[in-house]
């Protein structure tokens, strides 16, 4: 016969749950097309990135560049996804991968 969880444990297990849920940071995942270009996005990005980072808010940001790389920065995380042959320039430095999501795999591991 199967043991019975004591009355009120499941109750009082989800209020743990949603008390943890209410109080920790949220874990935010940020894609974008820019963040090393001179222009306002970039720039807003950046300092969104070092916001998270001087709070050690957990945050994962993944944008196109020159070669695929990862870095960790304590609470940071950074994605750097290598734009391929199909890109194309959009506006002075800020080009536009239009198949990027081939990297689909290395986001997900």
């Amino acid at each position: 016969m199967k043991s019975e969880a004591p009355a009120g444990h499941d109750r009082q297990k989800n209020q743990e749950a949603w008390s943890d849920f209410l109080t920790a940071p949220p874990r935010v995942a940020l894609f974008a097309d820019t963040f090393y270009e001179a222009n306002g996005v970039a720039t807003l990005l950046r300092q969104l990135t070092r916001f998270a980072q001087e709070r050690q808010l957990p945050f994962l940001m993944i944008m196109g560049g020159e070669r695929t790389e990862f870095t960790s920065h304590g609470s940071l995380e950074m994605l750097q996804l290598k734009r391929g042959p199909a890109t194309f320039p959009l506006d002075g430095s800020l080009s536009f991968d239009p198949v990027l999501a081939r990297h689909k795999g290395v986001v997900l591991d």
